[in-house]
Parts: structure tokens; sequence; C-alpha cells
């Protein structure tokens, strides 16, 4: 069966946005697939990061969210729809952003398959600019997971995490039952021990702890030794059974080995509560890097790149 015309006149407009928009509420439930089809976590980021929540809505609900900065948009995550429905989606959006005043350009963040796809249609009237950066996303088998590190593969890990256990006491608690100021300390000082190479977008951070992290399942504070040094949080991805986006995970560098075990308590979390893959999101450079320690199973990939007028 052809996938129907999609023309940038079908879309609707939504120019002003609440986390409990029935029309993307609805849009998620219906065709949510990806980490971040979360409607609160988009608008904390979109707004932390200083721009403006703008979504663009077909009459079947399927949707394309994108944040507004002066003249460029930029889009937020995988279009809400399915995966034939991407490329065609993606191309008449973008082009209805076009036709609105002032727009020079359209950043895009997509998965592999996505950006080839959608390049694949593009009209020579429109030009792909050369990509930004690339983010590489870990998946994980929880089911093989092993909360006590064992085997010679992880022998470094776990010898490092009896170290960090054997000298502090530890205590996991909600975030909601600390200060946010210790929790937005956590990311100031995470974001001082950034790579200078490495963006770090901490106004995001800081307007999901403002909020009380309200796009998370479950939102959690490390102490150790009575101090907050870091939190993780995460969700469930909508429409795919198991799996969990492990979306966000700060800590302070304070102590040689909390990176291990703030990561070991994120794994031991999600085991806990049944899922069965972890989705610990997009990354480059030192991070990814650490990340693949603890045995990903696989990566894909998300692409930063702009389309402009030809």
């Amino acid at each position: 069966m052809d996938t129907p015309t999609i023309r940038p006149a079908d879309f609707s407009h939504i120019e002003h946005i609440r986390a409990d928009d029935p029309i993307l509420v609805h849009s998620v439930k219906s065709f949510g697939h990806a980490p971040e089809h979360n409607v609160h976590h988009y608008l904390c980021e979109t707004i932390g990061c200083g721009g403006h929540p703008e979504a663009f809505v077909l009459p079947t609900g399927e949707s394309l969210w994108a944040a507004k900065y002066d003249d460029e948009y930029f889009t937020f995550s995988e279009p809400v729809t399915s995966d034939a429905r991407k490329a065609p989606l993606l191309l008449a959006g973008i082009e209805h952003m076009f036709s609105l005043p002032g727009i020079k350009k359209v950043v895009l963040e997509l998965h592999d398959s996505s950006r080839e796809a959608l390049l694949g249609i593009l009209p020579k009237t429109l030009r792909a600019i050369k990509p930004r950066y690339i983010l590489h996303w870990p998946l994980y088998d929880i089911h093989s997971y092993d909360s006590q590190l064992g085997g010679k593969k992880f022998k470094k890990l776990r010898n490092t995490l009896n170290r960090f256990r054997a000298t502090h006491q530890l205590a996991v608690v909600p975030t909601s039952s600390v200060a946010r100021e210790d929790l937005i300390n956590v990311v100031r000082a995470w974001n001082g021990n950034r790579n200078r190479n490495d963006y770090a977008y901490t106004a995001a951070y800081e307007r999901h702890i403002q909020e009380g992290f309200p796009a998370a399942l479950s939102a959690r504070a490390m102490l150790v030794d009575g101090r907050v040094v870091g939190f993780n949080a995460g969700w469930e991805v909508p429409n795919r059974p198991g799996l969990y986006y492990a979306s966000i995970g700060l800590h302070d560098y304070s102590i040689e080995g909390l990176g291990v075990a703030m990561y070991v308590e994120d794994f031991d979390w999600i085991k806990a509560h049944g899922y069965t893959v972890a989705d610990l999101a997009g990354t480059e450079g030192n991070c990814t890097n650490f990340k693949k320690q603890f045995g990903p199973k696989s990566f894909y990939r998300s692409t930063i790149f702009a389309i402009a007028r030809a």
C-alpha cells in the first residue's frame, strides 16, 4: 500500500505547548517510540536551553516537535510517527517551517535510517549541511546484567566498585527528599569537570530539577557520607515494552569510583523493576568510552545536521 502524501499545509502549528496538551499526549500514546518522546522532557530541554517549543501536528495525530531560536528551528528527537512515514513527514514539516517568516535553517537530530531516508527524497530546492556532530547510543541487555560485575571482563570495574563501597557510606533516596540546590550544585560541579570540547546543556538539567523531574518515572539522588553527590533519572519508552531510557545520570566527580557506583545503581534499579533493555542515552568521546566498559549489546547513532534552502 502506498504511503499517503503529506503536504506542508496539512500541519497544524501549535505555538503554545503544555505538558498535558491532549493533542501531544495522544500523539505519544499512538505513535511514540523513541526515548525522548516524552512531552515533559521535551519542554524541560527546549525551554531550559532558551528555545520556544512548537509542534507541527497532522490530523492523524502524527507530529514533529521543535524549538525555535530566532531564525532557526531545531527539531526534537525523531518524528512521532511510523518508520515508513518519517521521511515524508520530515520533508513536509521542514517545508512548512521554511514557509514561516524569517526561518533560514532547520537543524535536526535523526537516527541514521531516518536521516538517510530524508536525504533520499530531499528536493533540489533544499540542501543538507555537513553534520555538526554524531552521538552514540548504547543499548544494554538487562537480562544478562550481573549486579556483582562478575568475570574477567569486569574485573577492573568490580575492583573500583568494591574499593568505593569499602570506604564510603552510600544511601539512595528520591530526589524529592533532598534540597534542589544540592542537586543543582551537582550539575555545576559535573559541568566544571567536563572536557572543554564537550558542550553540556546545564540549563536543561537545572530545569528538570526545578520542575521536580516531571518527565521521570524514577529520579533518585545518591548520598555518599551524607552528602548529595549525584542523581539518576529516567522513564519507559512509549510503545516499547521492556525498554527503559536512563536519560539523566550526573555526579560531581568528587570521589574516585563514583561514576561506576552511579551506573551500577542505575542498572540495579532498572533490573529490579523488570525492564529487559536499557538505553543509556547518546553521548560523544570520553563518556561513550566509559559506557563501553559495561558491555552494551549494541549501539545506534544520531546525527545533528542542518537543512537550508539551496
